[in-house]
């Protein structure tokens, strides 16, 4: 991400609030096929962005706590999906011998 010149409390309020909008777009996705794993790809681009900016980026405290704001969204979304995925699970009976 490259919100270098902006503010320090900038860069985390425009990170907070695009780590909400990653959180809350695929509890709204239907199951589309192509154009949800479109979308799912370009949520975990920006991601990986925030997470591993590029070589050239200070590790200053702010970018130390950009990426750990994206390690948190990306954990939460982790959840969510498992979550779901659990809660949507068939189960299937195996009859033992």
């Amino acid at each position: 991400m490259e919100l270098s010149s902006a503010p320090q409390s900038i860069q985390v309020q425009a990170t907070r609030v695009l780590d909400e909008i990653l959180i809350i777009v695929p509890r709204n996705l239907s199951s589309t096929g192509d154009l949800q794993a479109k979308v799912q790809h370009r949520m975990l681009d920006v991601l990986f962005k925030q997470i591993l900016p590029s070589t050239d980026a200070p590790a200053t405290s702010t970018n130390i706590k950009l990426q750990r704001m994206g390690l948190d969204t990306l954990h939460k979304i982790l959840q969510a999906d498992a979550r779901e995925r659990l809660q949507t699970r068939h189960f299937v009976e195996i009859p033992f011998s």
